[in-house]
């Protein structure tokens, strides 16, 4: 017994030890990747109209759970989540979207950042982050890209308005901050906005 939890305990070693860390060039490859797909500029919108499209497209995600606040340059968002099986585990979405000017343009930055509460304890609704980096996670960028084509919808310039399951085909995974987290679904209703007349 005693050998083949020896076996079992050198295999689990030998599999962690195969894990590459990134390299510095591909933290920073893929926070420009990051940072590219979660900006965009706009010239024939004004910040408020730009603002206004991205709460609705942050709402409708979780309506009756995600809560707003707002700074001088962007708009803040939390939502709250809980899953229950196999263990109570309870955590939180953070959401910002920055607007700012660039001559005649508005430049629009979204960023978002999650948290896993340590006990299953109810998450603090009142609580706001601001100056959000998307940093270099490898998978972040599927959720600017989905944010953006979304944005893109309430702004009047699609018709089409992107699933998660469109998104999870063309990025070939799931936008977690978008669609929910443990391979989708968890915490997020993802809500469509009515159809268009």
């Amino acid at each position: 017994m005693l050998e083949k939890l020896a076996v079992v305990a050198l295999a689990a070693a030998s599999l962690s030890a195969c894990v590459t860390q990134p390299t510095l060039a591909d933290l920073d490859a893929n926070r420009q990747r990051n940072a590219e797909a979660s900006t965009a500029s706009y010239t024939s919108f004004t910040a408020e109209q730009l603002r206004a499209a991205a709460y609705d497209v942050l709402k409708l995600l979780n309506p009756g759970e995600m809560h707003f606040d707002v700074r001088a340059d962007s708009l803040l968002a939390n939502e709250p989540w809980l899953f229950v099986v196999p263990l109570p585990q309870t955590g939180q979405r953070f959401y910002e979207v920055k607007f700012l000017k660039d001559g005649g343009d508005v430049r629009v930055h979204f960023a978002a950042q999650g948290i896993v509460n340590q006990l299953p304890v109810a998450p603090d609704v009142q609580e706001f982050r601001q100056d959000i980096d998307v940093g270099g996670d490898p998978y972040f960028w599927p959720n600017g890209k989905l944010f953006f084509s979304r944005l893109e919808y309430m702004l009047g310039r699609t018709n089409h308005w992107p699933t998660c399951k469109e998104a999870e085909t063309a990025y070939g995974r799931t936008p977690e901050f978008m669609c929910g987290g443990f391979n989708g679904g968890i915490g997020i209703l993802d809500k469509a906005p009515p159809p268009r007349s």
